[in-house]
């Protein structure tokens, strides 16, 4: 049975209502302050597209994305439901000299291609403190489509509006009201259960068409199917942040 399939038949069973919403702040937190969740202001372009935060990639098997951070960072990261990979000393790549760096991103099928597997990027200072932790860090986050998740649905999302089809992502501070509206009746659903896959998020509709929640803090992710044929699906990640970050003097 597919996911689409067992997301018909639990839905159906379900009300649309709350959810508990689990954050994941261990692979986005300052080194300096464990338990602060900080807001996420990597940039850059995303297959020639800018992105700032978070983005949403298309259902390319390969991508091309550029990282720019607003301090200087040797030190980058790179963490998806698949891989880990780390860059050292990237100032020899031309990080200071571009203050940028690019990475191509081939997503493993079946695994990294499901529309459900978050990229976590991650860049730290060279410098450290007193403790030996780093003393800069910046951070970005994306998410990328995959052909199932095709409802339309207005991502009301911090202050801005926009039409999105099947996927989006929405970064605010924790605890803000934030909204997603469908052109049809759907149903929520939890999403497959994985430890590497955020816990759903919390929300309700708040007319037949008009899916509310507040913003986590870390991660959460929701899944909707259409209540009627031809059912299609839609899928959104939330990144809720309690410390915004204050870079000073910046490139």
């Amino acid at each position: 049975m597919s996911f689409r399939d067992s997301l018909l038949i639990i839905g159906l069973a379900l009300v649309a209502g709350l959810f508990g919403c689990q954050s994941l702040p261990q692979a986005l937190t300052n080194a300096t302050n464990p338990s602060a969740v900080y807001e996420l202001d990597l940039s850059g372009t995303l297959d020639g597209v800018p992105w700032e935060g978070v983005a949403v990639g298309s259902s390319a098997s390969s991508h091309t994305i550029d990282i720019t951070s607003k301090v200087d960072v040797n030190y980058f990261r790179i963490i998806s439901c698949h891989r880990s990979k780390k860059f050292e000393d990237v100032i020899k790549t031309g990080w200071f000299a571009k203050n940028s760096y690019e990475y191509i991103y081939s997503e493993a099928p079946g695994i990294e291609d499901t529309g459900f597997c978050v990229l976590r990027l991650q860049a730290f200072s060279k410098d450290v403190d007193s403790n030996g932790k780093p003393v800069g860090s910046a951070f970005g986050l994306m998410l990328f489509h995959n052909d199932q998740f095709n409802a339309p649905a207005e991502n009301i999302c911090n202050g801005a509006d926009g039409a999105t089809n099947g996927t989006s992502v929405c970064q605010s501070m924790q605890g803000l009201i934030q909204r997603l509206r469908f052109k049809k009746p759907m149903i929520q659903a939890n999403p497959p259960a994985s430890d590497q896959i955020p816990a759903p998020c919390q929300g309700k509709f708040i007319d037949p068409l008009t899916w509310e929640y507040t913003a986590p803090k870390g991660e959460c992710v929701a899944v909707f199917g259409e209540a009627a044929p031809p059912h299609r699906m839609y899928l959104h990640l939330s990144f809720g942040f309690d410390t915004p970050q204050y870079r000073g003097n910046v490139k």
